[in-house]
């Protein structure tokens, strides 16, 4: 007859997809007859609850139950916190307890930089005592040098040294071999030094030809030369004149002399050398100043030897007449016995006799 009749079968066809339900449910149903008594109810499941949303069910794709706010998925990057931490939150749910704090670490610090977090990006920390490049050294004054570090500069970069090397002079200072500084003291250890100089009547002196400087001043007593009687010693050494004159007469004429005596003359005006003839060799000439001062055998002073001669050597012998005058009795000395007699007249009788070529 063509007409339905009896129940629907309990055996249902197609079901749909999971459907959210509630809170704690899911269901689906028959696309078929979508009857009441097809619906099939399940709990959700599966997923993650997070910090921003419940779990998602792995079935019907919904959110349920409670969110976990001790799970925080996004969270953000590093965020310097103060000198010594940074943090990071979740930007989810942006909770208190979603911080999270950390030290910065990594990076290096230097003398002029601090070290970069490798976290966060930002500087920490201190700056290193290890300093870079240094400058030159410096002359800081008369007794130390110092130099910096040219990368930060900063004072407790800044090194000190007491100067050094280098060789003073009695002119010029050490100049020290590190920052080329001229330091310390001059040197007591002189140079080249001048010639003596007149310094007064008694001394000389000599200086240092470097310096000049009073300290170098040698002094010395003026000595040597020979002093005379019209002029002054003349120091060997400097070679001025100093002392007194004296009685050393130099310059001095030929002797001059007359009947009894000789002497020379001074170019001061001094009678010097003087004194009378002598003639102990009998020649008839003074054994000082060479002259004839008389002739031998001219006992009676005419200038010739004769028979008068003799006469007047026997009046001497026999008392009648004395001979006086020395040059008289010198030329009488006819034997050299220190004797007037008649040896005396007999050899001046051989001698005028012509029976002898000389008297001596």
């Amino acid at each position: 007859c063509g007409q339905e009749y009896g129940d629907y079968s309990d055996v249902h066809g197609e079901m749909s997809e999971w459907a959210y339900f509630d809170s704690d449910r899911h269901y689906k149903y028959c696309t078929d007859c979508i009857r009441k008594e097809s619906f099939i109810y399940g709990d959700h499941k599966g997923g993650t609850a997070t910090c921003g949303e419940g779990a998602v069910c792995e079935e019907c794709n919904e959110q349920y139950g409670d969110v976990d706010y001790s799970n925080h998925v996004e969270m953000s990057e590093w965020i310097r916190a103060s000198g010594t931490q940074h943090y990071k939150y979740c930007t989810t749910c942006g909770r208190e307890d979603s911080y999270v704090y950390e030290d910065h670490k990594g990076g290096t610090a230097t003398c002029s930089t601090l070290a970069v977090c490798e976290d966060c990006g930002q500087e920490y920390g201190d700056y290193s005592d290890v300093h870079g490049e240094m400058s030159e050294w410096i002359s800081l004054g008369v007794t130390q040098h110092y130099r910096y570090c040219l990368d930060c500069g900063r004072g407790d970069a800044v090194e000190y040294e007491d100067h050094r090397g280098g060789t003073a002079t009695c002119n010029a200072y050490a100049v020290c071999e590190v920052c080329n500084h001229p330091y310390g003291e001059l040197s007591d250890i002189h140079g080249e030094m001048s010639e003596w100089a007149y310094f007064d009547s008694d001394r000389h002196f000599k200086s240092c030809t470097d310096c000049g400087r009073e300290e170098s001043f040698i002094y010395g007593d003026h000595k040597g030369g020979t002093a005379t009687c019209n002029a002054y010693a003349v120091c060997e050494d400097c070679g001025s004149t100093y002392g007194e004159t004296n009685d050393n007469h130099v310059e001095l004429s030929d002797w001059v002399y007359d009947d009894e005596a000789h002497w020379k003359t001074c170019s001061c005006g001094d009678t010097v050398e003087q004194g009378k003839h002598s003639d102990d060799d009998g020649d008839g000439f003074c054994d000082v100043c060479g002259e004839e001062f008389y002739l031998l055998g001219d006992v009676n002073g005419d200038g010739k030897v004769n028979l008068d001669d003799i006469v007047k050597l026997l009046r001497h012998i026999s008392n009648a007449e004395a001979i006086t005058d020395p040059k008289a009795l010198a030329a009488a000395e006819i034997v050299l016995d220190g004797v007037l007699d008649m040896n005396d007249v007999v050899r001046l009788l051989r001698y005028v006799s012509k029976a002898v070529p000389s008297l001596r």
